[in-house]
């Protein structure tokens, strides 16, 4: 498969698909898109970057997109038979009402949390990948998980971040590590991508 980059929406935006040919005014294209877009471990490895970036609020404005790409990957490698772990935890958020005391300003129980100081809790999966002989662990909402999961282990254990320097980068490094990763997500046939608007510069600067 490689890039066609010929569809344009307007001057700055260009519809990006990929196909199984290329023009022949784009065949110089073909060695350097074969080379950046179709390895999956790339991929996943653009993903754990922008995990732990959006985990640090650092992804605000792209944040809705960013996670349904990585569970559409996620469940990309699980049905492609890359996950070797699968285990339940439990993310328990705290009531900001009350700032975990479990009471309200008069005395009282708090009324969001009921005195718990804990405001939600949701189901995770926690999954551990193995892709071209590199490891990667995230998790996923078992809301909206629509396949079937198998877990290795039994009961569930509380919800823990991982661990990893945030790395420093500019809103336009955040976007363009979004971009190749879609593209490579793209590339390498996962599903239920989100869209994104790629100006032709971002795609440009992958090359």
């Amino acid at each position: 498969m490689f890039m066609d980059v010929t569809k344009y929406q307007d001057e700055d935006v260009l519809e990006v698909t990929v196909t199984k040919d290329v023009t022949a005014t784009h065949s110089h294209l073909k060695t350097d898109w074969r080379m950046i877009m179709l390895r999956l471990r790339e991929a996943c490895e653009d993903m754990q970057v922008l995990n732990i970036l959006a985990r640090n609020g650092r992804m605000m404005r792209s944040e809705g997109g960013f996670y349904r790409m990585k569970n559409a990957l996620m469940e990309h490698l699980y049905r492609e038979g890359k996950c070797i772990f699968t285990k339940a935890s439990i993310q328990s958020l705290p009531c900001y009402r009350c700032w975990e005391t479990g009471i309200d300003e008069d005395g009282e129980k708090c009324r969001k949390c009921g005195g718990s100081r804990i405001y939600r809790q949701h189901v995770l999966y926690c999954m551990t990948f193995l892709v071209e002989g590199r490891r990667f662990r995230w998790h996923i909402p078992k809301a909206v998980v629509s396949w079937e999961i198998r877990l290795n282990e039994e009961g569930s254990e509380p919800y823990q971040e991982g661990l990893g320097e945030i790395p420093e980068y500019d809103e336009g490094q955040i976007r363009r590590l979004l971009v190749r990763c879609w593209v490579r997500c793209k590339a390498n046939g996962v599903k239920g991508l989100p869209k994104f608007r790629i100006g032709w510069r971002d795609l440009w600067r992958l090359l």
